[in-house]
């Protein structure tokens, strides 16, 4: 869940769309763990979905990210 510095929803939302994410995999969750402890800033969960949501819905064949610092 967001930190309240950067939070533009209440508590009780945040927690409900948390909840609607699928199970964080070991790989993801050690990086996500390996940039919180180092500061560095990587996309949020939600928005990995994002992404992975509109690259299936255009069937994309290429695409390219800018900016994943650690690969995320």
């Amino acid at each position: 869940m967001k930190t309240a510095t950067d939070a533009i929803l209440q508590r009780r939302q945040a927690e409900y769309l948390d909840s609607l994410l699928p199970p964080r995999d070991a790989l993801l969750a050690r990086m996500e763990e390996y940039a919180a402890k180092r500061n560095f800033p990587i996309a949020d969960p939600e928005v990995g979905r994002v992404l992975g949501v509109l690259v299936g819905a255009t069937k994309a064949k290429h695409i390219i990210e800018v900016g994943t610092n650690i690969g995320y």
